[in-house]
């Protein structure tokens, strides 16, 4: 019982110890990493709309550098001369991809040439009082872009000016969708179930990019604050359901690209470490409790055949226990065990010879310790004197002898000091009767050689037996 208890004590000092150090250094780390993912994500939601914001802007300087290209043309720039449109129109049709609607304007702001999705279009508008091309007429050479938030498309205007004469010949009008733009962003993903969302200067949902469903989109957009910041923010629709956003701006009209994604999305990949971390060290506290047990296995087995063992020897029975499985200390502790049993089996069997001879003495035999009491009787002491050796052991020696009745101590300093001889003394039996004995006894010495009791050897006075037989009795005992 004591040894299960051990192997269970020992089982339970490595379970919450081990598990006290993952709880506190495993819930630690998985809070660092799980922030450290976090931080992660976070950095590249923002790379990923600053990247967004910079297609945008690379879109729109693209727009304008093919525009100003295609203004330097001679069939433009010498129309004021030569006013033939046709060559105008073969020009303006080769750049359909990029201008799907281009117009050629004149210097008086009437629309003299549209080009609209491959074909010459016959609605003919007058810009004579159009922002954009008072600014391109104030500022030839310039191109301007302005956003068309019905259409959501951009307006690119650019002013040409012929440099012979100072004359201004008109302006090239182009109305490019957004997409045309930001064509690029829609193959960007933003995880499962992220997107991208273009917003205008006045929060405006331009257009979402990657969304696995436009109306999620406008729902998140919706809660966007008037301030874009690049710093991430937590934005909640009217469901409850969060989402993680981080702007960027471009250069160009106050346009805004967000990265959203759901927050139960963004916060799955940490978790899902976390939870993996959790599950590794739960793997690793039970496989280490088994070991724990398997070792306290072999600590406490050996201890509890070590206590039968010691239980059987309190019972008169011996035996070697088997230590070839028992570790270190425990194995020396067994194996000294081994050694003292079988040194006291020797031992033992020495003294049941002794004892036999003991009992197969005539005589009365009477071991008495330094301290006036009897160690050990025989039988014939027993059968002389009508006790039991239970009666007789450990009980003072003026029990049973005459000389002693007045001060054992006093009796034993003076024969130890005496020579051992043979003397005519009188035992007492368990009736009281004097009984006298032929009486002589010699010291009993430890293994140091210093006296630590008295052999004493009687027998009823027979007048008949010679003293001398009694001397080499006792002197050979």
């Amino acid at each position: 019982m004591r040894s299960s208890s051990l192997q269970a004590r020992f089982l339970t000092l490595f379970t919450v110890s081990t598990g006290a150090i993952l709880l506190s250094l495993g819930g630690l780390s998985i809070y660092l990493m799980v922030s450290h993912l976090k931080s992660i994500q976070l950095a590249n939601m923002r790379q990923l709309t600053v990247f967004a914001a910079a297609e945008v802007d690379h879109g729109i300087q693209d727009k304008k550098r093919l525009l100003s290209e295609i203004a330097e043309s001679r069939v433009i720039v010498d129309y004021p001369v030569t006013y033939r449109l046709p060559p105008i129109a073969n020009h303006l049709a080769e750049h359909q991809d990029a201008f799907p609607d281009i117009s050629f304007i004149n210097a008086l702001g009437v629309e003299e040439l549209r080009l609209a999705h491959g074909g010459v279009s016959n609605e003919i508008s007058d810009y004579t009082k159009d922002p954009e091309f008072l600014n391109a007429r104030k500022m030839p050479g310039i191109v301007s872009v302005v956003l068309n938030p019905d259409r959501d498309a951009f307006i690119f205007t650019l002013g040409i000016k012929r440099y012979f004469g100072d004359v201004f010949v008109g302006c090239l009008r182009a109305e490019v969708p957004l997409q045309s733009v930001s064509r690029h962003l829609d193959k960007v993903k933003v995880g499962d179930t992220g997107f991208l969302a273009i917003i205008s200067a006045k929060d405006r949902l331009l257009k979402v990019a990657g969304a696995s469903s436009g109306e999620g989109g406008t729902v998140v957009v919706q809660q966007l604050p008037p301030d874009l910041s690049s710093e991430p923010q937590i934005l909640a629709d009217a469901n409850g359901d969060e989402a993680f956003y981080v702007a960027a701006k471009t250069s160009f009209l106050g346009i805004s690209v967000a990265a959203v994604l759901p927050y139960d999305e963004f916060v799955s990949g940490p978790h899902l470490l976390g939870y993996l971390l959790a599950g590794v060290g739960a793997v690793f506290l039970l496989v280490g409790s088994g070991v724990a047990y398997l070792l306290g296995g072999r600590v406490s087995r050996p201890l509890s055949q070590l206590v039968q063992t010691v239980n059987e020897m309190a019972k008169g029975r011996s035996r070697e226990i088997d230590f070839k499985d028992a570790p270190g200390e425990i194995g020396e502790l067994i194996q000294s065990f081994n050694h003292m049993v079988r040194t006291l089996r020797s031992t033992t069997v020495s003294r049941d010879y002794l004892d036999n001879i003991f009992d197969s003495m005539h005589e009365s035999l009477v071991v008495v310790g330094l301290d006036g009491r009897i160690e050990r009787v025989n039988k014939a002491t027993c059968t002389l004197l009508g006790y039991t050796s239970a009666d007789l052991e450990g009980q003072e020696v003026r029990l049973i002898l005459k000389d002693a009745q007045g001060d054992a101590a006093h009796w034993l300093d003076q024969v130890t000091r005496s020579t051992g001889h043979f003397r005519e003394r009188v035992y007492l039996n368990k009736s009281g009767q004097n009984i006298t004995v032929a009486f002589t006894w010699t010291r009993l010495l430890d293994s140091e050689g210093e006296t630590c009791g008295l052999v004493c050897l009687a027998q009823k006075q027979e007048p008949e037996q010679r003293p001398s037989e009694w001397r080499r009795r006792i002197r050979g005992l």
